[in-house]
């Protein structure tokens, strides 16, 4: 018994690719997702943001900027159209940034390190004590033998309470295309 493709092609019915399908059933459900669509004569351009999708609050929202972005070519060398581009800019990753950095909680090495065995030893030096056999005003001024704790925080607020006026954690772009990466901690 014959299967239905060799029978279709015996009888030269014509197949339809699937690799002619899938660029469009991609389109198709991309559409679906993007915050704005724009047809032009021989391109769809499609838009993203995290914003579109509900992840940001009005406060991440605040800590970005507005930005203009285009396409840089619409051919290559040899003339031929492009196939696809994709236009990543500062906000992607700004997005990200501002969830992370609008986490209001600290995080205590004391309490990270407690349910280690391991780490008793480091937790127990973790005294003023042994801070004061480097900085005897350490011991002056806090006393002898207290814990001591380190407390970090990814939040902006609380690093621009300690540093006014300092960008925000996120990748930035300068104006000759070089990415910079700041992280800001406070402790």
């Amino acid at each position: 018994m014959k299967s239905e493709i060799q029978a279709a092609k015996e009888e030269k019915i014509p197949q339809f690719p699937m690799d002619v399908a899938i660029p469009y059933v991609m389109i198709f459900y991309a559409t679906q997702f993007a915050e704005n669509l724009k047809f032009d004569d021989k391109f769809l351009e499609m838009g993203f943001s995290a914003e579109h999708f509900g992840f940001l609050t009005a406060k991440q929202q605040k800590l970005l900027k507005p930005i203009k972005g285009e396409f840089d070519r619409e051919t290559n060398a040899d003339g031929e159209d492009a196939f696809i581009q994709l236009n990543i800019d500062d906000n992607f990753f700004n997005s990200v940034s501002s969830i992370a950095v609008s986490i209001d909680k600290m995080f205590s090495m004391r309490e990270v390190m407690k349910g280690n065995p391991k780490a008793k030893p480091v937790l127990e030096m973790l005294t003023t004590s042994t801070v004061g056999a480097v900085l005897p005003v350490f011991v002056e001024e806090y006393g002898h033998n207290k814990k001591i704790d380190l407390v970090g925080t990814p939040s902006h607020e609380f690093f621009n309470d300690g540093v006014p006026g300092s960008k925000m954690t996120g990748i930035y772009m300068d104006k000759n295309g070089n990415w910079k990466l700041q992280v800001n901690v406070a402790f």
